[in-house]
């Protein structure tokens, strides 16, 4: 008899307990869609039902999905966003381990020539030159940055779903998965504008792509300015040294349901203003001269050869926030001695990115294929005094110092450089 009271009173504890817990969710997705302005249908005693509404064109279903995983199931929310058809058939997902098993078995995903891109995405389409011609450079951001937030995601031409593990008890969490979410959407459908400021961006002119990315968000529409669009101004500024400003605009996001976000704004607010030089410094350079000069003392176990540089900046195990404070703690201000061909080269008077006259020069360092960026050649922007003179692909050897890191564009900026 004793047992069977026992048995009743654990059963009677546990339901109390489920209810509880059942409760609180039910109130928190209750919560969420009162806020979001949408609706809850399907509610039970025994589930929150679906989340449903719609903003700007784009309709948001947000409910509970089970999956098996390892002989046993997981609970997840689904955050499934549906929109006009943006390009061609295709489908995104993220690269994961059994990716080569599939290619073993024939199961090869489309390959569009972009490495970065390539090695952390899986392409199904039957069209991929259209599929390439449909990922531009702003696209390729956005779906990279969605899975590096979000392992368990799937992009198509008119859809997004995102599967976060949980039952989902914060109202906060579910209101910021859904709005980055919707932003994400309406980012793929209209990226013309921010491809432009990429493209300057990827040449060099970071300064100046920043100036168009403010605009942009300057320019908002009606729920105000895009997430994605604000994230790659913050970048912006981030990667120029300016982390007030970086920190200003991160500051004004919802960064909840965003690692990347969340973590650049801990970056920007430890990193206000560029870090002072090094204290130690190697003599400068004459132009000219037979030999390098040697480069100032680097913090202990930091190899300032081009090739380690290159290693251990976009290797794939430092996120993009990681970049850019590992940049500022160990790199910048230390001369370097680095050698490539040149690949693009401008006189400028005024250049937002260096101060005073000069010459503005890339070259190419080298190239990194297991990156996760957009692009896999390294390229240094090189600032020179305008008296040089330098010609396409010519293979030139500068000593500088290193200034800045566009971890986007993978461009490291050197300036008050002499050719060697």
């Amino acid at each position: 008899m004793d047992g069977i009271i026992t048995l009743v009173v654990i059963g009677v504890v546990g339901l109390a307990i489920w209810y509880v817990r059942v409760k609180k969710v039910t109130e928190a997705w209750d919560a969420a869609a009162q806020q979001m302005n949408f609706q809850r249908v399907g509610v039970t005693l025994t589930s929150a039902g679906t989340i449903v509404g719609e903003r700007q064109g784009v309709r948001l279903t947000i409910g509970r999905h089970t999956k098996r995983r390892s002989n046993r199931s997981e609970v997840f929310v689904r955050y499934f966003a549906e929109f006009p058809a943006l390009g061609p058939p295709v489908e995104l997902t993220k690269q994961h381990a059994f990716s080569f098993v599939n290619r073993v078995f024939g199961q090869d995903d489309v390959l569009i020539g972009d490495p970065g891109f390539d090695e952390r995405v899986v392409i199904d389409t039957n069209v991929p030159e259209a599929v390439n011609a449909f990922l531009s450079p702003s696209r390729k951001m956005a779906i990279l940055n969605l899975f590096e937030n979000n392992s368990d995601a799937k992009v198509t031409e008119r859809s997004l779903t995102v599967d976060v593990r949980g039952t989902h008890s914060s109202v906060e969490q579910m209101v910021s998965m859904s709005r980055w979410a919707i932003d994400f959407s309406l980012f793929l459908s209209a990226p013309n504008d921010v491809d432009i400021a990429l493209q300057n961006q990827a040449n060099g002119n970071l300064g100046q792509a920043v100036e168009q990315l403010h605009e942009i968000n300057a320019a908002p529409g009606p729920e105000g300015p895009n997430s994605f669009t604000q994230l790659l101004e913050a970048e912006g500024h981030m990667a120029m040294g300016n982390g007030a400003a970086a920190a200003e605009i991160l500051d004004q996001m919802d960064v909840t349901a965003n690692n990347e976000a969340a973590g650049l704004r801990e970056v920007a607010h430890r990193h206000p203003q560029p870090p002072l030089p090094p204290t130690s410094h190697a003599a400068p350079v004459q132009a000219n001269v037979e030999a390098p000069a040697e480069p100032a003392a680097a913090a202990p176990g930091i190899n300032l050869d081009q090739a380690a540089v290159i290693a251990d900046l976009f290797s794939s195990h430092r996120t993009g926030y990681e970049v850019e404070e590992h940049f500022l703690d160990n790199y910048v201000g230390h001369q370097v001695t680095w050698s490539g061909p040149v690949t693009r080269s401008m006189t400028y008077r005024f250049d937002s990115d260096f101060e005073g006259e000069g010459l503005k020069v890339n070259i190419e360092l080298g190239t990194l294929d297991n990156g996760q960026l957009i692009s896999n050649t390294i390229t240094a922007v090189v600032q020179l005094e305008d008296h040089n003179e330098v010609e396409r692909d010519e293979h030139i050897t500068i000593y500088g110092t290193l200034h800045r890191v566009d971890r986007y564009m993978r461009n490291i900026y050197v300036r008050e450089a002499e050719i060697i």
